[in-house]
């Protein structure tokens, strides 16, 4: 095994040559297949970045939300149990004033009755002085002086009766 010489030199040419096409036609294009999906992951991991940078801007706005709304919630818990408070007061208030009035109608209505049963025993009593004074007294007077005695003394004994 000898080494040729003309056919390392041939070797070195089609090295050459194919060096040279490579370079020429598709080391270009193999750079920029290569720069174009580097730059296809860049702007991948940018976007996965800004989509970090976003979902953290959303987790902390709805945690404002959150604490908002309980807040509010809160407050409307306030505002409700207040507003029930005064309801409670107020309905106190007029069941107060009503059984006033009725304590009063019930007065009023006793008072009424008992003068009403006054009223009648009156009568009573005097139909029945009376009566007891014409049966003693109806052979000795007239008719006339016999009245005006009773109604004499019904008026003298009358409130001296209903005190």
């Amino acid at each position: 095994m000898d080494i040729q010489v003309t056919q390392i030199i041939f070797q070195i040419i089609n090295f050459a040559v194919i060096l040279f096409v490579f370079q020429k036609f598709i080391y270009k294009s193999v750079i920029k297949m290569l720069d174009a999906r580097s730059e296809k992951i860049k702007q991948g991991i940018e976007a996965a970045e800004k989509n970090i940078r976003l979902g953290q801007e959303l987790e902390t706005e709805k945690q404002h939300t959150l604490s908002q709304a309980k807040q509010q919630a809160i407050q409307i818990l306030n505002d409700a149990q207040i507003q029930a408070d005064q309801i409670l007061k107020q309905a106190e208030t007029k069941a107060k004033q009503e059984t006033k009035k009725i304590i009063q109608h019930q007065q009023q209505a006793f008072t009424s009755l008992q003068e009403e049963q006054t009223k009648a025993f009156q009568k009573k009593a005097s139909r029945t002085i009376i009566t007891a004074t014409e049966s003693v007294l109806s052979g000795l007077l007239d008719k006339k002086l016999h009245t005006q005695i009773i109604d004499r003394q019904i008026k003298s004994l009358s409130p001296q009766l209903f005190k």
